[in-house]
């Protein structure tokens, strides 16, 4: 199964089993399902709950974010990596800091997946891995898959569907990098970070 094909199941199976996730952002809808179909058939699956956002990447996890502390989940697809930057300051000063800046420990169930890197031909300002940029930030994880030979899932849902070991426990040619995990999340194109009800990501 292509890493497309797990995403957009893990995707399904996480909007079917918990009614308070809510997935963000452009052109998400169908007939289209988002730049690299991942989120194809989702709206028409659970409707109002996958929303095709204005072009506004500050304004899509603004929303997303606001979801988070209003006590739902959401998962805000960034078309192209590049354009996280777009929404630092969301990401930064609001997100990372809503975590703890309210005297209490408060959950983010936030996910921001963000599909990085060239070898598509898209040029300069949508194949960059900003990444870095984003790690060390307090209250807020990056997670990244990178390729392997051996298959790793982004999802044990999509292993439990194929009757096999969660191949998340395989040992990797490549293994994934991350830096602490913590409330908020943004991820790589290849890595699913599923939110859990303490508002941390999963993967």
């Amino acid at each position: 199964m292509r890493v497309a094909e797990q995403l957009n199941l893990a995707l399904h199976e996480l909007l079917k089993s918990d009614p308070s996730v809510h997935l963000l952002g452009e052109d998400l809808s169908d007939p289209y399902g988002g730049a690299f179909k991942i989120t194809k058939g989702l709206s028409t699956a659970f409707g109002d709950r996958v929303r095709s956002t204005p072009l506004s990447e500050s304004a899509i996890v603004g929303v997303g974010a606001g979801l988070a502390l209003a006590g739902d989940k959401a998962i805000v697809e960034i078309m192209f990596a590049d354009f996280v930057t777009l929404a630092f300051d969301q990401l930064v000063n609001f997100a990372a800091k809503s975590t703890t800046m309210y005297g209490r420990r408060v959950p983010m169930p936030l996910v921001v997946r963000c599909p990085s890197g060239g070898g598509r031909g898209y040029g300069p300002t949508h194949s960059q891995s900003p990444q870095k940029h984003l790690i060390g930030v307090p209250g807020l994880g990056v997670h990244e898959l990178s390729p392997s030979t051996t298959p790793v899932c982004c999802s044990p849902i999509c292993c439990r569907r194929a009757s096999r070991p969660c191949c998340s426990r395989t040992r990797s040619s490549t293994p994934a990098r991350r830096s602490r995990t913590a409330s908020s999340t943004t991820s790589s194109a290849s890595n699913c970070s599923a939110s859990g009800p303490d508002g941390r990501g999963c993967s």
